[in-house]
């Protein structure tokens, strides 16, 4: 049998770098469609914090109620909620170093809003379903429970 050897076997072939693309950014007006078509839902205050920090998916879904000072309107963000094989787990962030965002008033509004709703469904033992989201890693957080898909959209 006449073994052929690959062209390119002893060649070094240099890859061309693709440039690094910036990230969909949406403008005013998207951000405002978003706002007004999710307000009223439960993934409403979810979507205001996310667009007023930047923070990645499994950052926002790790939050506890602890990592917000609502005296100076500050968010600590320290670690991030992971999918493994095994189900679902607390990580350090990507970078590993807390960060810390401020939050507009109104931003704060929708925060504690969210938060009396929470109360209000821990009161009426409201039925849950698969994963906890928002301010849930703590036993001693109050918590929602959601269906949430985590696969990017």
């Amino acid at each position: 049998m006449l073994k052929i050897p690959h062209p390119m076997a002893n060649e070094r072939v240099v890859l061309p770098k693709l440039p690094k693309r910036r990230p969909p950014v949406l403008d005013k007006e998207k951000l405002k469609a978003l706002f007004e078509r999710a307000r009223g839902t439960r993934l409403y205050p979810l979507i205001v914090l996310a667009s007023a920090t930047g923070c990645r998916r499994g950052e926002l879904l790790a939050l506890e109620w602890s990592d917000l000072d609502e005296s100076t309107s500050e968010i600590n963000v320290s670690k991030s909620l992971e999918q493994t094989k095994a189900g679902f787990r607390i990580k350090s962030t990507k970078w590993e170093e807390p960060r810390h965002f401020s939050v507009l008033e109104w931003e704060l509004e929708v925060l504690r809003v969210y938060r009396e709703e929470q109360d209000k469904d821990a009161d009426s033992s409201v039925p849950t379903t698969r994963i906890t989201i928002w301010f849930s890693a703590s036993p001693m957080a109050h918590s929602i429970h959601l269906t949430v898909d985590l696969q990017p959209l």
